[in-house]
C-alpha cells in the first residue's frame, strides 16, 4: 500500500509539473509508517522513537528507489513524522525529527554466510601520497618551477576531513557537492599554508583535487587483492567495504575492477558516520542476523580493530602492527591462511 501511495502521487506530480525531472523535488505522503516488526510509528514524539521507525523491506525501497531515479527526487517526506532520503550513492537514510538514525542500501546481502568488512586505503587499494600528493601535484602544474613536494603539505592536513572528528556526525554532508564543498577550505588553507599560494588560486586548485583524488589511473590495487577476494568467495565468505572515504568510492572501486566482489559499498561519506563510530559498522551489518559471523579486516588499529571490537565484532589488522593487537598480519595472503 505504501509503495503504491508512492508511485501513484509520483506520477500525478509528474503529470502536473512536468519540470520535476529537472529539479529536486519533495513527495509528501500522507499515510502511516511501520517498521520490519509491524510495530506503529507513535503519533506524537516521534523523533524520541525512532528505533521503531525502521525500514528494512526491499521491496519498499526499490519503489522509493523507482520513484527517486525517474523523478529526480532526493527526498521522500513521508508525513508529518518520517523523512527518507535518497543519497547518490545508493543509500537510504531515514529521519525523524532533525536526527538520522538508520542507513540503508539495496544490495546483495545473504544472511546465512559469514561476512568480512573490508576497509579500502591501504587494505585493498592505495593512492600513492594521498591528498598532499594529489595537492602538490596540481599545484606544479599549475605553476612550473614551484617543486612543492608533499611534505611541505601534510603538516597542515591533520585537521578538517571528517574523519579527524569520528564522533561527530555528518549528515548535512551526505550528498557529493556538499561533502567536498566543506573540505576546500581545508585543502586551500593547506596550499596557502605549505607553499604560499595566493588564497584565490589556492581555492581554485582545492576545486579540482574532486576529479584528481578519485581517477582511478591513480590508485593501485595491491597484488594481493584480487587473488584474496577470490579465494575467500570460494571458501564461502561474502564481503562488504566500510571505509571512511570520499563519497565516489562506490564509483572508484567499479572503476578499479573489484565491485564484483562485494555485497556492499559502504562510505562515510553517505553514511553521515566515520570509524570506529559505532553506527558506522552497525551500518555496514544491517541485514546480517549472526554478528559472530563477520569480521573486520583493515589497516588502523583505531578505526578498523578497536572500533569493530568495541561494536562487537570480530577483527583483523592487516599490513600494520600495534602492541594491544592479538590479530595483526603482514598481507592478505595472510588473511587468507588465518581464516582457513
Amino acid at each position: 500500500m505504501f509503495a503504491s501511495r508512492i508511485n501513484k502521487l509520483a506520477l500525478r506530480i509528474a503529470k502536473f509539473k512536468p519540470c520535476i525531472k529537472e529539479h529536486l523535488a519533495c513527495i509528501v505522503v500522507r499515510c502511516k509508517l511501520f517498521s520490519s516488526g509491524m510495530q506503529r510509528c507513535p503519533a506524537r514524539n516521534a523523533a524520541n522513537s525512532a528505533a521503531h521507525v525502521e525500514i528494512r523491506t526491499v521491496c519498499l525501497l526499490e519503489a522509493v528507489q523507482h520513484v527517486f531515479s525517474e523523478y529526480g527526487c532526493t527526498n521522500l517526506f513521508v508525513f508529518p513524522y518520517c523523512q527518507i532520503r535518497y543519497s547518490e550513492t545508493g543509500h537510504f537514510q531515514l529521519r525523524t525529527g532533525s536526527r538520522f538514525f538508520a542507513s540503508y542500501s539495496l544490495d546483495r546481502i545473504s544472511t546465512d554466510m559469514p561476512y568480512l568488512l573490508w576497509d579500502f586505503d591501504n587494505t585493498l587499494a592505495y593512492r600513492p601520497g594521498l591528498w598532499s600528493q594529489c595537492l602538490a601535484d596540481l599545484a606544479n602544474a599549475e605553476l612550473p618551477g614551484l617543486n612543492l613536494k608533499r611534505e611541505h603539505l601534510v603538516p597542515h592536513l591533520s585537521s578538517g576531513f571528517p574523519w579527524h572528528t569520528p564522533d561527530l556526525e555528518h549528515h548535512h554532508l551526505s550528498t557529493s557537492d556538499a561533502w567536498w564543498r566543506n573540505l576546500h577550505p581545508v585543502l586551500a588553507a593547506s596550499l596557502v599554508a605549505g607553499a604560499g599560494i595566493d588564497a584565490s588560486l589556492a581555492f581554485e586548485l582545492a576545486e579540482r583535487v574532486r576529479a584528481e583524488y578519485v581517477n582511478p589511473g591513480q590508485w593501485v590495487v595491491f597484488a594481493d587483492t584480487e587473488p584474496t577476494l577470490t579465494a575467500l568467495s570460494s571458501s564461502g565468505w561474502q564481503h562488504i567495504v566500510l571505509s571512511n572515504h570520499v563519497p565516489e568510492l562506490p564509483q572508484l572501486i567499479a572503476a578499479l575492477g573489484l565491485e564484483r566482489h562485494f555485497a556492499r559499498i559502504l562510505t562515510s561519506a553517505a553514511l553521515g558516520y566515520e570509524k570506529p563510530h559505532p553506527l558506522a559498522f552497525k551500518a555496514a551489518v544491517s541485514g546480517i542476523p549472526h554478528r559472530e559471523q563477520v569480521i573486520m579486516v583493515g589497516d588502523s588499529f583505531v578505526a578498523d580493530y578497536q572500533g569493530a571490537r568495541a561494536a562487537g565484532l570480530d577483527a583483523v589488522l592487516v599490513r600494520n602492527a600495534h602492541p594491544d593487537c592479538k590479530t595483526a598480519l603482514p598481507d592478505l595472503h595472510a588473511l587468507v591462511r588465518h581464516l582457513q
